[in-house]
């Protein structure tokens, strides 16, 4: 991240400010908090905090360039009332970050009133400052500022967010990466699980069927038997374990592809969404299984336990 003697060496054909060294100073703290941190959301965060607080800012936000869709998301807010956490815009179509993005290029508004691509947000903004994060070139974002004062920054701070901002870009392609690879890993885990229960769930059908007929061949048998009842507890017993393990794997079936959902392509959501409604019908069904067969045994504290897992997987 930037230093003070690094920002001071890209300001300095610019004439000394007495607020200058100030700047530096509180800049140089917040990057210094900054850039140990490799958590996107609260290295976004920090940033748009740390610097709203520095320059007196009625508003500051993070946009994050979005390549597959074009587009560019509101990843940290702090101020405006108007947009949200996720709000997007079009790549060089809208406001002073849209163009910013597909120009590459500061865009400075002294006074928001009369600039063209300004999107009003905060009744009490009147000057603001959109410059992109980029880094070798590439788009990683857009960093905005806006300020209660016509004309609010001076050359000299202007050039200070500048060089702040290439640093920025740094950190916040770092944590991207930082995030793929663990969203990689991740989904890797979730791959390998999801495997294994796929072939657990396959044997499951066999071990339904042989349940079912063990509970017939029980019933047939109890009619020359002297433990009838005990016989066909046991395979009551086992047809009502089945079910229920079935119902225990498809619930974390679910929980794991619900869990894919922020980690994966945005057009996989559809197939997410189809995925996780198949395994709580499998779940539905399962218990409904289940209920069946508890109704026939006559072991209460067993009947208890199972009803109370059974519960677990619908809360």
């Amino acid at each position: 991240m930037a230093s003070v003697p690094m920002l001071a060496t890209q300001i300095a054909p610019l004439p000394e400010s007495p607020d200058l060294m100030g700047d530096l100073l509180r800049l140089q703290k917040a990057s210094q908090r900054i850039s140990s941190l490799l958590d996107l959301d609260q290295l976004i965060e920090r940033i748009v905090n740390e610097i709203a607080c520095s320059f007196g800012l009625v508003e500051a936000n993070v946009y994050l360039y979005e390549p597959d869709r074009e587009e560019l998301l509101l990843a940290c807010v702090h101020g405006c009332t108007v947009y949200d956490k996720g709000h997007c815009l079009k790549l060089g179509k809208e406001g002073l970050v849209g163009y910013v993005a597909s120009t590459g290029q500061m865009r400075y508004a002294p006074d928001v009133r009369v600039d063209p691509y300004y999107l009003p947000c905060e009744e009490s903004t009147l000057s603001e400052v959109a410059i992109p994060l980029l880094v070798e070139e590439q788009l990683v974002g857009v960093f905005t500022a806006s300020h209660p004062e016509l004309n609010a920054f001076q050359p000299q701070q202007l050039k200070i967010l500048q060089g702040l901002c290439s640093h920025i870009a740094v950190a916040v392609q770092n944590a991207r990466l930082f995030q793929q690879v663990q969203h990689e890993r991740e989904l890797s885990q979730a791959i390998a699980r999801l495997s294994q229960l796929r072939e657990e769930l396959k044997s499951a059908i066999d071990a339904d069927a042989e349940s079912y007929n063990a509970v017939m061949k029980a019933y047939k048998q109890a009619k020359d038997s002297a433990g009838a009842d005990s016989i066909i507890e046991a395979a009551l017993k086992q047809a009502t374990s089945v079910p229920l393990s079935v119902a225990e794997r498809a619930r974390e079936v679910a929980g794991i592809v619900e869990g894919l959902q922020p980690i994966t392509n945005p057009n996989m959501k559809s197939d997410l969404t189809t995925a996780t409604a198949l395994a709580r019908a499998a779940i539905q069904g399962a218990l409904a299984n289940v209920d069946i067969n508890l109704e026939s045994l006559k072991d209460t504290a067993f009947a208890a336990e199972t009803r109370k897992r059974a519960a677990a997987l619908t809360s």
